[in-house]
């Protein structure tokens, strides 16, 4: 994507504006398509000021307290000789990425969900750290818990973000964490709602209801819902569960359950209406169904309940309503629990769709986090008499990506941070 800058003429007067463009494959060629008119610009080069002890203020979205009446702030002038043949850079830390997933599982409310259902205990590192962390991962890079411990979180600059040695990230403890976060699901379900109406005025009269199914590569035996069933990813050679999803009309993820791998689709309706309805009570709703959900049963037991409903019809079916048409450890629970953090990396993902939509940057939000890989943190060593000052700072972000973050309020830190001690930790978030 780039920066396009489009100039007219009214009245005489010449007026400038810009609009962000993406480069497109057609079979005529390489086209051009405008993905947002962004208009003009003011204040592009004016920044405010982000320094790294300001982050956790940032990603909980606070404004920078106002200053006292005839105060100015004016940062300090420091200066020092450097030996600038031998300066050098090291440490560098995927830094981007993670920090906008951070804004993101803040602007959801789920630190805050967490440290209320997951309160700390005598363990080294809170459980709602370390399911920030591999809901994290699953936004940014989805692997397994060992890939995350041995390789994934000591290449990102979490560890100055959250105050996490990767030291202290292994295998065994995100896999209790696991265990610690699936018995507050129904809970997170109903705080999800809540947010979505807070943040986007989403309404649920329309749920729309879907099966898919993920398969295991092991043998998957201490999971009794792992079987051999219709395989949706080519592979009816391993055991599989199935996965009932509901959405929104903006498609919010709101709730889902696991199913046998077996279970025929048309066979999980009824007993999705029923665990909705147990759990957010019988509002009027308008279920939307494909065909492979639709049976005469089906069909009869939503009547019943008073259910409205909007369903595809099996080509066989069609006639017989013709006229009336005219008129890694795969334990149970664990696996339960894996799909819930890909359910809030989902939520992550739909709601910075919604986020971009309301900016104006168009519905297309895979773009903007692989953008935000390229924004790296970094330590500057800069060898003086006496000592080396160790600076660590974060990559300026290109003309482009800086037009969309503006669009979207999204500020980086832009000052560097004098590291005194190489290994000391600092927490500047508290997920």
């Amino acid at each position: 994507m780039y920066l396009r800058r489009h100039s007219k003429k009214v009245d005489g007067e010449n007026y400038d504006y810009w609009s962000l463009v993406e480069s497109v494959r057609t079979i005529r060629g390489p086209r051009q398509r405008i993905v947002a008119t962004i208009g003009k610009l003011p204040g592009m080069d004016k920044e405010e000021r982000i320094g790294w002890e300001e982050i956790g203020r940032i990603l909980d979205g606070k404004p920078r307290p106002e200053a006292e009446l005839f105060e100015a702030y004016e940062e300090p002038l420091l200066w020092a000789n450097v030996n600038i043949n031998q300066v050098s850079v090291e440490r560098l830390r995927h830094f981007g990425e993670v920090y906008f997933a951070l804004l993101l599982w803040n602007r959801l409310g789920f630190a805050e969900f967490y440290r209320e259902h997951l309160p700390a205990g005598r363990e080294d590192i809170s459980w709602s750290v370390m399911v920030c962390i591999l809901a994290l991962a699953r936004f940014c890079a989805p692997s397994s818990e060992l890939q995350i411990a041995e390789s994934w979180y000591d290449k990102t600059g979490l560890d100055d973000i959250l105050g996490v040695p990767s030291e202290k990230i292994n295998d065994g403890r995100l896999y209790r964490a696991l265990d610690a976060l699936l018995p507050h699901k129904n809970n997170l379900c109903r705080h999800l709602q809540t947010r979505y109406g807070e943040l986007f005025g989403a309404t649920f009269d329309f749920l729309f209801y879907d099966v898919t199914s993920t398969y295991f590569e092991g043998s998957a035996k201490g999971n009794l819902q792992a079987r051999r069933g219709y395989s949706r990813d080519g592979r009816p050679d391993c055991t599989q569960v199935c996965i009932g999803l509901v959405a929104s009309r903006e498609g919010l993820p709101l709730a889902f359950e696991i199913f046998d791998g077996n279970r025929v689709d048309v066979t999980t309706t009824q007993e999705m209406l029923q665990i909705m309805e147990s759990k957010y009570g019988k509002a009027g709703r308008i279920w939307v169904m494909d065909r492979g959900m639709v049976s005469e049963d089906n069909l009869e037991y939503m009547r019943q309940k008073g259910a409205r409903y909007l369903v595809g019809t099996p080509k066989s079916m069609l006639k017989k309503f013709e006229q009336e048409l005219l008129s890694q450890d795969w334990k149970k629970d664990r696996t339960q629990a894996h799909m819930l953090v890909c359910f809030l990396a989902l939520a992550m993902w739909r709601t910075l769709q919604q986020w971009m939509k309301a900016s104006g940057l168009g519905t297309a939000p895979r773009k903007l986090p692989d953008e935000m890989k390229e924004i790296k943190s970094l330590d500057v060593l800069l060898p003086t008499r006496g000592k080396n000052i160790r600076l660590r700072v974060v990559a300026t972000a290109p003309k482009e990506l800086k037009v969309l973050l503006q669009r979207m309020k999204v500020m980086l830190p832009s000052r560097p941070k004098i590291i005194e001690n190489v290994v000391q930790k600092n927490a500047l978030f508290k997920a």
